[in-house]
């Protein structure tokens, strides 16, 4: 068990993912939200770790610093639209989520037919 600031330079990086893989880890959970925690897992998929998943905002919720949605909200299944509302900075995020869906799909539908 370990854990690590999603804040980091070069030097530390290397010195973390040596960590990692000392630790012989089964679960990587990463929280740096925004995308980057999805290409940082990306790019260090070589680490042997069979199980590594991108947690977003997750740990700030864990920690008290962010508020889940009310009840009400999150059996809805409409928490990401409270937590536009909360947190309009988040717009552009959901926006990008939505821009790439639409290029996975459309590069789904051109590979088909090809």
């Amino acid at each position: 068990v370990g854990f690590h600031s999603g804040y980091f330079d070069a030097a530390e990086e290397v010195h973390m993912i040596q960590e990692i893989r000392a630790a012989h880890a089964d679960i990587l959970l990463v929280g740096m939200g925004g995308g980057a925690q999805e290409k940082w897992i990306w790019h260090h998929r070589d680490m042997g770790i069979p199980i590594a998943i991108g947690v977003g905002g997750t740990f700030d919720v864990w920690s008290g610093l962010v508020r889940r949605a009310p009840r009400f909200v999150q059996k809805t299944g409409t928490e990401w639209l409270y937590r536009l509302v909360v947190q309009p900075s988040r717009v552009r995020r959901v926006g990008s989520i939505f821009y790439f869906m639409f290029r996975v799909l459309a590069h789904r539908r051109t590979a088909s037919r090809s």
